[in-house]
């Protein structure tokens, strides 16, 4: 049988029901009411961590699945010997496969129904319907994933934005990692954003083999590359959203002017956020 954690009803938390306790007196069964999470919010002054927190919980929902199904799928290629420096387990029994398999199902179809429901989500936002639907590199999860963590109006220069994502402002690559709130997302965006910045008809294929010509290794270069179509990102999404954009600091400062606009690399403002939503910021 399948385990409970594996079974849940829907992959996606539709409403969020919080306990509040009016009196103060958590220990008092009888004066608790079930609000939503909106009504929580409100009557505590609670802010969400994120622009987007449906969707942010429904992608975290997501990794959730994607990550339990990549574990049981290495454990059973382990135990057959499947997966290399491996060799096939005398110790488990066929109904034992069976029940793997059987988990694995389960848990491959949890992560396809909680992926549909992320692209749903990023679909309906405005910053895919203003500007990423037509970028170079973007997907939706791609999307999903800095929709649900970046504010952008907080990240007033590029370099906060480097930073935030653990790639170091003045990084070359050599060390791929940096204490970054996000750093965790380095590896997802590397993997990501690797065969668009690569692509040989792709519009980043000639900054790719400047570096390369440089004498950087492959994994320098697209981490230079990244950084790059991180700062196209920012440039659009800022000025999507009426925000000021500076120019890169070895632009302002170092006297630098190879400055390579977004637009050069096929990033497109298809429309502006209103009047109404500036406002708000």
């Amino acid at each position: 049988m399948v385990a409970n954690r594996f079974t849940r009803t829907s992959p996606v938390r539709k409403q969020i029901i919080h306990k509040h306790h009016p009196s103060g007196r958590k220990k008092d069964p009888r004066k608790v009411e079930f609000i939503s999470a909106e009504e929580h919010a409100k009557k505590h002054n609670i802010m969400p961590n994120s622009v987007q927190p449906e969707l942010r919980t429904t992608y975290k929902e997501y990794k959730f699945w994607q990550t339990e199904a990549g574990r049981m799928e290495r454990m059973i290629g382990s135990y057959r010997g499947e997966i290399k420096n491996t060799t096939p387990s005398p110790y488990i029994r066929d109904e034992q496969f069976k029940d793997m398999e059987g988990r694995l199902k389960v848990l491959k179809q949890k992560e396809k129904e909680s992926k549909k429901e992320v692209i749903k989500l990023v679909r309906q936002t405005p910053e895919w319907n203003g500007f990423m639907k037509s970028a170079p590199g973007f997907g939706e999860i791609t999307a999903a994933m800095l929709l649900s963590y970046v504010k952008i109006d907080l990240a007033d220069t590029v370099s906060s934005l480097w930073s935030y994502l653990g790639y170091r402002p003045n990084g070359d690559g050599k060390r791929l990692s940096n204490p970054g709130l996000l750093r965790t997302f380095h590896a997802p965006l590397y993997a990501a954003l690797k065969i668009t910045l690569e692509r040989k008809d792709g519009l980043y294929r000639h900054d790719y083999d400047i570096m390369k010509a440089r004498g950087l290794s492959e994994g320098q270069a697209v981490y230079r590359m990244t950084k790059l179509w991180l700062r196209h990102l920012w440039e659009i999404w800022r000025r999507w959203a009426g925000l000021p954009t500076t120019l890169p600091y070895v632009n302002n400062h170092l006297g630098h002017n190879n400055f390579i606009r977004a637009e050069e690399r096929g990033w497109k403002l298809s429309q502006i956020r209103n009047s109404k939503e500036l406002s708000e910021l």
